[in-house]
């Protein structure tokens, strides 16, 4: 990891700082990413796509690992309705498959 964001670290969530670059190389064999991928298609449409994929995994480790619930990463956006942008939580499901293959 390179330091551009030492400055900023505190203020980051955990999710972020964790998260596996997108252009790295993943095991798409493995169930857990296979998971995710399924979870990201159906996700498509969803306030969820506003998130990058590499994070978006990374907010799925953390809910399934430590319950974590994630963290909408544009704060400032809301929906036409004016309610503020959040991340449902999906722990119970994503707890399950870290149980199993994490």
């Amino acid at each position: 990891k390179g330091h551009s964001w030492d400055g900023m670290k505190n203020a980051m969530p955990p999710s972020l700082l964790d998260h596996i670059n997108g252009n790295a190389v993943y095991n798409l064999t493995h169930p857990l990413f296979q998971n995710f991928l399924n979870e990201l298609q159906a996700e498509e449409g969803t306030e969820f796509e506003a998130v990058p994929y590499d994070y978006r995994m990374s907010q799925m480790v953390h809910e399934g690992r430590y319950g974590t619930i994630p963290e909408f990463p544009f704060p400032w956006m809301s929906f036409e309705d004016g309610r503020p942008a959040r991340l449902h939580p999906k722990k119970r499901k994503f707890k399950q498959w870290w149980g199993l293959y994490g």
